[in-house]
């Protein structure tokens, strides 16, 4: 890290290579506002690692790590590191275990995508779903599918199907329904026009009618025989198969025709709080039993949200999006990078960074040899610190994270002849291109030792060709000097 001083020099350093070198582009205009851009970038991440940090109690390496997966997911989904950091921390203060937390938030970053939901929203309810079901990662991943595919085949979307899990899912599941099931009775309500809420405190009145039976209201038990159940078996039945159970209720309450004692039955089990909402819902079996049977068959719904982010990931505004992250990555992980404005495709931005991420570019490599090679120099000349940094302040480019530029924008300075070119200057690797720096470095030490040996023997042989006289004539400066002024000329050059 450059620190201090030497921090506005290699600011500075930075912006004139940049101006330099692409300056037709960018400008110093550009190339400032890049660095401001790219420090700004840098802050945030820090901020956003720092709520990490306290979610997950990581530290040093660790989280590094995070970090590192934090850039690589929003430059894969295209959402910005802050939300990927901020679905990270969510899972962590809600408990999830660490060894889930990357995959977790991998997942909720792509259902994001698929459903188009907020970042925040998305990983709150991934992680209340987990709580909700005590569910490791692979079975949320089920239930997002599962939720995804009913969103995708119900009048019910997404946040709605989410809402109601958290409203109703406990209840459920307490029951003894997967939920898979729960979220098909919500979306079953959710068609005929059931306002989330309203839904789920249906659902666990209807649930809750079976666990209690007699006790649930006054006239429970009497709306129960109106129906022809014993409703100590049923509970029994409910106990082991509470879906066949609840199902055969609901169709029993369908089964009645007329409209009055149907809705007279319905009062005196859930009273007139709820016995119209589950009248509706009567309404709709042909529905509810259409959508448990997308979600009966795992198979046939796992890795739907993966299907529906590669969809969404291909259009144009989330290519714009990934190109953006992308870029805003690089800055982020440069420090001192800039973006490119001019105009071209969003995906030959990704594909820049793409090379980026591999390292050894062209940039790269001339960065790493320039920084070798001072630092080499600087050493041969006893100016290297013990903490390995040279009294001028370090070099003013960081080759970790910079980009190869050139090869995507600038063909004609990428060229087979250029390439090769360079390639023998620089080297074909990184370690190569550090390798040639330092033996750079070593050959212009000992030039500088040869010209100084020329350079006294020059001054001996002008100073006796002088003899004795008080002046002394230097044919390379074609200058006339006094005897004791050659002869410390000498000296300084002798020691």
């Amino acid at each position: 890290m450059i620190r201090g001083g030497a921090a506005s020099a290699a600011y500075g350093a930075a912006g004139g290579v940049l101006v330099g070198m692409g300056g037709p582009l960018l400008g110093a205009a550009g190339a400032g506002f890049a660095i401001k851009q790219a420090t700004e970038s840098s802050l945030s991440l820090e901020k956003t690692m720092t709520e990490v940090a306290r979610a997950t109690d990581a530290s040093g390496t660790a989280l590094k790590a995070y970090e590192q997966k934090v850039l690589d997911i929003a430059r894969a989904t295209g959402k910005t590191k802050e939300e990927i950091g901020s679905m990270l921390a969510s899972a962590g203060f809600a408990g999830r275990p660490a060894q889930e937390l990357v995959r977790f938030t991998e997942y909720a970053s792509k259902a994001t995508t698929a459903w188009g939901t907020t970042a925040e929203d998305t990983g709150q309810a991934l992680a209340e779903i987990g709580n909700i079901f005590r569910a490791h990662q692979a079975r949320i991943e089920e239930i997002g599918d599962a939720v995804n595919t009913v969103a995708d085949g119900a009048a019910a979307s997404e946040p709605d199907l989410l809402e109601f899990i958290r409203r109703a899912g406990a209840v459920g599941d307490q029951a003894g329904f997967t939920a898979e099931q729960v979220i098909s009775f919500g979306a079953a309500f959710k068609e005929i026009g059931t306002r989330t809420d309203v839904a789920a405190t249906a659902f666990n009145a209807l649930v809750n009618s079976l666990t209690l039976g007699a006790e649930f209201t006054k006239h429970a038990e009497e709306g129960f025989k109106a129906l022809g159940i014993n409703i100590r078996k049923f509970q029994k039945s409910f106990v082991s198969k509470p879906l066949e159970t609840t199902l055969e209720l609901l169709e029993k309450i369908t089964a009645i025709k007329d409209p009055l004692k149907r809705a007279s039955i319905l009062n005196d089990i859930y009273g007139k709080e709820y016995g119209d909402d589950i009248a509706r819902l009567t309404g709709n079996m042909e529905g509810l039993h259409r959508i448990l049977g997308m979600v009966a068959d795992r198979t046939k719904y796992l890795g739907s949200v993966q299907k529906n982010f590669d969809t969404a990931i291909n259009t144009d505004v989330n290519k714009i999006a990934r190109a953006t992250q992308a870029l805003d990555v690089l800055a982020a992980r440069a420090g001192n990078a800039f973006k490119v404005i001019a105009g071209g495709a969003a995906q030959e931005v990704n594909s820049l960074v793409d090379s980026i991420e591999k390292g050894d570019s062209l940039f790269q490599r001339v960065l790493g040899r320039y920084n070798a090679q001072l630092k080499k120099a600087a050493e041969l000349e006893g100016r290297l610190r013990p903490d390995g940094k040279i009294d001028m302040g370090e070099p003013a480019f960081d080759t970790t994270s910079t980009d190869n530029w050139f090869d995507r924008n600038a063909p004609w300075l990428s060229g087979k002849r250029w390439r090769e070119d360079f390639d023998s200057w620089l080297g074909t690797t990184g370690d190569e291109a550090a390798r040639k720096g330092r033996e750079a470095a070593i050959e212009e030490h000992f030039r500088k030792q040869r010209e100084m040996v020329n350079e006294r023997d020059r001054l001996r042989k002008r100073n006796a060709d002088a003899g004795g006289n008080r002046v002394v004539f230097d044919e390379k400066t074609g200058r006339y000097m006094a005897r004791d002024v050659a002869e410390a000329e000498l000296s300084h050059i002798e020691e």
